[in-house]
């Protein structure tokens, strides 16, 4: 996750500009997409470059090695053949405003892991973490092996042991910078011993903070600021209907049983249905949608929808047109209490417009 404009991050790393970087805002930034780094040439200076997240190693055939190398274990980066060239020559800083662990459930229960946003403690809005990193140029291939011409800048994240902070969630953290040890480690002339030094130093996590944040994360083609926003532990972790409900409106893998037309369909009109939620071939809960008929015969959602718990409390409602959401929509826990709220234009999530209201 980072939030800072490019002019933040340029002044906070004493930066420059090669070629134009427009940074905008992004809250569940996912391996091989882009991300700002911060790179030191030849004499030194800084510089503020795009690069694609898992790091591709120069002798590599193709792209697809990037997927090992999203992360790497700081103990062993300057031995490793995919790593020890970078960790001697091309050593930067990946700034982030915050990043996701995932706590996992009680012992020998069947609950869900939940994610968590790792964040500066004394939060200033465009405050960052300063996170080791290698990056590598890699000159692409076609399917013959020849080189095409193309160059992919690409990077990885250095990780170290957990913080006693983290460690609840994870036995291992991003290796995070404090401002000494950053101009330490893009010195060029830091020696070989402080490097590995540097990048194994435990860090005490004391100026961090973490809430549980939507099972929303979970899939990285979901963006936006709610992303971030604190609910809590139950919501988090999505009782039986949201968890299902999740996977329905993601990636429409929900089973739907006992579906029941509430009013029948006309030629050319629509169809109200009532259906119950299944989940792992258990009912939890029921929806309530309206479908109706397009130009090309076919049904899609249009108008309100509405999922509730059993006996009748909303989990889920919102508003389609043609098949795609439109405005705000709410989910609640089973205490009828509002834990997340979305505003869609189109089908695409959206800052809501000043003074829109649900």
């Amino acid at each position: 996750m980072l939030t800072p404009s490019t002019e933040t991050l340029l002044r906070q790393y004493h930066a420059s500009l090669l070629e134009p970087l427009e940074w905008t805002p992004r809250y569940n930034i996912a391996p091989t997409q882009l991300a700002p780094v911060v790179v030191a040439d030849e004499s030194g200076a800084r510089l503020l470059r795009l690069m694609r997240w898992g790091l591709i190693p120069s002798w590599s055939k193709d792209e697809s090695f990037a997927s090992k190398t999203i992360n790497c274990r700081s103990e062993t980066a300057h031995e490793k053949p995919s790593f020890r060239s970078a960790f001697q020559s091309r050593r930067c800083i990946v700034p982030l405003s915050g990043f996701y662990e995932w706590k996992p459930g009680a012992p020998g229960s069947k609950e869900r892991k939940t994610p968590h946003l790792i964040h500066p403690a004394r939060s200033a809005e465009d405050r960052t973490l300063a996170v080791a990193g290698l990056w590598e140029s890699w000159k692409a291939r076609d399917a013959e092996g020849r080189q095409t011409g193309e160059i992919l800048d690409t990077f990885t994240l250095l990780t170290t042991s957990a913080s006693p902070f983290i460690q609840p969630l994870h036995d291992r953290m991003p290796r995070i910078l404090g401002a000494r040890e950053q101009e330490e480690w893009m010195d060029p002339s830091t020696p070989a011993a402080r490097l590995r030094t540097l990048a194994t130093a435990p860090y005490s996590g004391e100026d961090l903070a973490m809430h549980p944040v939507s099972a929303r994360v979970n899939s990285p083609r979901n963006e936006g600021p709610t992303l971030a926003a604190p609910v809590s532990p139950k919501a988090s972790s999505l009782p039986a209907l949201l968890a299902a409900l999740s996977v329905a409106t993601l990636s429409g893998a929900l089973s739907a049983c006992a579906l029941t037309p509430t009013r029948p369909c006309t030629a050319g009109g629509d169809i109200s249905w009532r259906s119950s939620v299944a989940k792992d071939g258990n009912i939890v809960g029921d929806k309530h949608c309206l479908q109706k008929q397009g130009p090309d015969g076919r049904f899609r959602n249009h108008g309100e929808y509405k999922v509730t718990y059993p006996g009748g409390r909303k989990a889920l409602e919102g508003r389609f047109e043609n098949g795609k959401k439109e405005g705000f929509w709410s989910e609640y826990n089973e205490k009828g209490e509002k834990i997340a709220e979305r505003y869609y234009e189109g089908g695409v999530e959206k800052s809501p417009p000043a003074g829109a209201r649900p």
